[in-house]
């Protein structure tokens, strides 16, 4: 990747948005898409040796996203946004409002398949995590709001031990 004139520039910044607008195109079970705002900043790096460049993402939640309160939403799986090296996964499960739904204990398989997978951090490695294996065992599965809570919390522990680990000497 190369920038024009880039040492006349004060700054650079790498943002971005790479995760989905909605989840409603994935199919059922665990999903993968390059978390590509990651990948561009880890370029850039090696392209700007003297300049360390800024990054900064939108989350789990793409600012495109469906701009509809989960209240309103007729229809909707339980599922689970992760953050995992240069990964998105999605964990979606069955209907968890809706029509046949079984409520918010769709939640339990949708833990369980991620905390089973080689993408999952392990329960101890932020409260977020702690909450998914929780979630696997049954005792705590929460709603929607809860799911996009713990995913961010688990995004941002993650961004925060990658930066650091990829900056320091």
């Amino acid at each position: 990747m190369s920038l024009p004139l880039a040492g006349l520039w004060r700054s650079v910044t790498v943002a971005g948005a790479s995760a989905p607008v909605g989840m409603s195109e994935l199919p059922r079970g665990l999903n993968s898409i390059e978390r590509v705002e990651w990948s561009a900043y880890r370029e850039l790096l090696v392209d700007l040796d003297a300049r360390t460049p800024t990054f900064g993402d939108y989350g789990i939640v793409n600012p495109d996203g469906d701009k509809r309160q989960f209240s309103n939403v007729v229809n909707m799986s339980a599922a689970l946004r992760y953050t995992r090296d240069d990964q998105w996964i999605f964990a979606k499960g069955d209907l968890a409002r809706g029509k046949g739904s079984i409520g918010n204990k769709a939640m339990i398989a949708v833990a369980k398949r991620l905390s089973a997978s080689p993408h999952f951090a392990g329960a101890r490695h932020c409260p977020a995590d702690a909450w998914i294996a929780e979630a696997a065992a049954g005792t705590s599965v929460g709603g929607a709001t809860q799911w996009i809570q713990h995913g961010t919390l688990h995004h941002l522990v993650t961004v925060s031990e990658q930066l650091a680990n990829l900056l320091s000497p």
